[in-house]
């Protein structure tokens, strides 16, 4: 197991992403997907194809939010039951495969 030391704060334009060397498989934590929040979007497009699917995990300011009943996922679409409010925080944690 390797550690990682994080100095200094995000941004929340910046995703911390690491790789798990045994499996080739990367994290996102805290992920930011592109869209406008702003009360009417609905549609938010991750950076990468969660795999496994189920390790999407969605939060809106904070709160873990449930698929299909406030959120579905088309490969890399996220697409929200109701748009966030202005200025709302919309964070992802997935896994992914680069190959």
């Amino acid at each position: 197991m390797a550690r990682v030391d994080v100095i200094g704060n995000f941004t929340s334009d910046e995703v911390l992403v690491l790789q798990a060397v045994a499996d080739g498989t990367y994290f996102v934590e805290n992920g930011v997907p592109t869209g406008a929040v702003d009360g009417a979007n609905v549609t938010f497009t991750l950076a990468s194809n969660p795999n496994p699917n189920d390790s999407l995990k969605v939060y809106l300011n904070g709160a873990r939010l449930k698929v299909t009943e406030d959120y579905t996922l088309s490969v890399s679409t996220l697409t929200m039951v109701t748009a966030p409010l202005t200025g709302s925080l919309l964070l992802v944690d997935y896994r992914f495969s680069p190959i």
